[in-house]
């Protein structure tokens, strides 16, 4: 569109009856109805947050896994093989 507007200006002599032609279009307007639709786009997809309840998620996923154990062994392992190795 811009390079229809140029070739139209460069071609003839710029008069009323030549910018009648030209294209109109609102910049403010173009603007405007993206960032509408951009911020309903956005508000769709935000989640409330529960930060407790991930949280409290999380941990009985861990201790239903077996995670828990798993580490407290390997600390208890861990632990014992760095006092039984070092000096003093």
């Amino acid at each position: 569109m811009l390079i229809d507007i140029a070739q139209t200006l460069l071609q003839s002599p710029i008069d009323v009856t030549h910018l009648a032609q030209i294209p109109h279009f609102d910049l403010f307007q173009i603007l405007h109805t993206t960032d509408t639709e951009l911020l309903g786009q956005i508000n769709t997809k935000i989640k409330e947050t529960d930060l407790v309840g991930d949280v409290s998620k999380s941990w009985q996923h861990v201790v239903k896994t077996g995670q828990i154990w798993a580490f407290l062994i390997g600390a208890t392992v861990g632990y014992m093989a760095k006092t039984f190795t070092t000096y003093g």
